[in-house]
């Protein structure tokens, strides 16, 4: 009996790592990171993977949007460039990429986006739990001295940027940028360590090939195939040395920039081993519903709703810390463009150009290229409920432009501009009722003509 006895263990225990595989393998989908409470898995349209007893299914994607199932309810979420997660019968997600947006950049689908080799990436976690443990990870710069996220700037995760000539290639952000303008060179809010870890790279311009620039990644301690990337600090305020230990909130250096802006490019990454200076970006991982629960101690939207503002789109990025008004909608920031489904970029024309373009064809002869299914295109500005004054400047430096403009409803009248001959609209006064100001630019549908706008100023009128 005893003889039987060890036998039946000894065939347990040879089969225990198979029934373990096939738990983790879960239907079709691919469990390829884990990061704090939160798993990354790579799905096929069409495929599965069980989180909590609950069956995800990836059903369909268009554009940056994924439908997904959790069991028998079915949501459409955009891939979360500058969006929250959403709990979908009981399972906390978001997109952390698809196949439409990786493909915007051809040339760094199998780097930057190489955990993804099927239609998208989404990332799940238990809604009872923080994405990450905020006893164990802090926010990468200390607000001891008052530093403030806005979260605006334009290089937010995965953000559409265009071609860029350095890369040889089309862009999309690899990270976030943290607009840190005021202190470049100044040893005001530092640099922290995310949570505990170990500096496998501590370089300055010898390695990254700018004056005054310095690199600093650190390998989690707790995940060690979890890398952080501290991108454009001060080379000569680094604290930290190559195998160095650090824990969570430990002071690293002060920030530099590029050569034009002062802002830190933060990126977390997942690979089997420390990737050398040119690799730093492989393997992304989304981190922005990270970033934004260690600010706010939550993942609530915190909407702040304006009484006036102008939104720049004549001023080059460095000065004003880009922060684009070129975007699509999201509730965070509280402006943007209404673009639904179709269109992957997720912006409209005139990135490092100082002009807002629309056209019905968008980012035509790119890899970006959009048609709008309508003759126009909406900003909208979440504001508080009253009575306000809009005026915009229109024109364009390069090309004759044409544009009809409606604020709110109330059509102000056709303004074909001339190239090179700017012009502002009369001011007009208009009724928000429903808490979001909304500016129509209608534009030629045979695609002949931008509609360019330059800014958007508006403000409450007091009685």
């Amino acid at each position: 009996m005893d003889r039987l006895f060890r036998k039946l263990k000894i065939v347990t225990w040879l089969l225990l790592p198979a029934l373990v595989c096939a738990q983790a393998v879960y239907a079709d989908g691919e469990a390829v990171a884990r990061w704090g409470n939160a798993e990354y898995v790579d799905l096929a349209v069409g495929e599965s993977f069980v989180f909590q007893d609950r069956k995800v299914k990836l059903v369909s994607t268009q554009a940056n949007y994924c439908k997904i199932a959790v069991d028998d309810v079915v949501k459409e979420l955009i891939v979360a460039r500058r969006s929250l997660p959403k709990v979908i019968n009981g399972v906390r997600i978001f997109v952390a990429l698809n196949r439409a947006v990786a493909e915007l950049t051809p040339n760094n689908t199998g780097h930057e986006h190489g955990l993804m080799r099927k239609d998208a990436l989404l990332c799940l976690s238990d809604s009872a739990l923080p994405l990450l443990d905020p006893g164990q990870y802090t926010f990468p710069v200390s607000r001891q001295d008052g530093y403030r996220w806005s979260m605006e700037e334009g290089s937010h995760m995965f953000a559409y940027l265009g071609w860029a000539a350095h890369k040889k290639g089309y862009r999309s952000h690899e990270g976030i940028d943290l607009n840190m303008h005021e202190a470049r060179g100044k040893r005001i809010h530092p640099l922290v360590a995310v949570e505990d870890g170990e500096i496998v790279m501590a370089v300055g311009p010898e390695i990254t090939g700018d004056e005054n620039e310095g690199c600093i990644i650190i390998r989690s301690k707790s995940q060690p195939k979890i890398y952080y990337v501290y991108k454009h600090m001060h080379d000569r305020s680094m604290m930290v040395k190559h195998g160095q230990s650090v824990e969570a909130g430990e002071v690293l250096g002060y920030i530099w920039g590029d050569w034009k802006w002062g802002h830190l490019h933060f990126a977390v990454v997942c690979q089997e081993k420390s990737a050398e200076y040119g690799q730093r970006y492989h393997n992304l991982l989304n981190c922005f519903g990270q970033l934004f629960e260690l600010w706010h101690g939550d993942l609530q939207p915190h909407r702040a709703r304006r009484t006036k503002g102008e939104f720049r789109f004549d001023q080059r990025y460095w000065i004003d810390g880009y922060s684009s008004a070129a975007y699509t909608y999201d509730e965070l920031v509280g402006y943007g463009w209404r673009m639904g489904r179709w269109c992957a970029a997720g912006r409209i024309e005139g990135n490092n150009e100082p002009n807002g373009r629309l056209r019905k064809v968008l980012h035509q002869g790119t890899p970006a290229e959009a048609i709008n299914p309508n003759d126009y295109s909406d900003f909208e500005v979440d504001v508080e409920l009253g009575r306000y004054s809009v005026s915009l400047k229109l024109g364009d430096e390069e090309y004759d432009t044409w544009q009809r403009i409606e604020i709110e409803g109330v059509n102000i009248g056709s303004y074909p501009v001339a190239v090179n001959k700017l012009r502002w609209t009369q001011h007009k006064e208009v009724f928000v009722k429903d808490g979001q100001l909304t500016i129509r630019f209608y534009v030629k549908g045979d695609n002949s003509r931008y509609a360019t706008v330059k800014r958007i100023k508006f403000a409450i009128v007091r009685d």
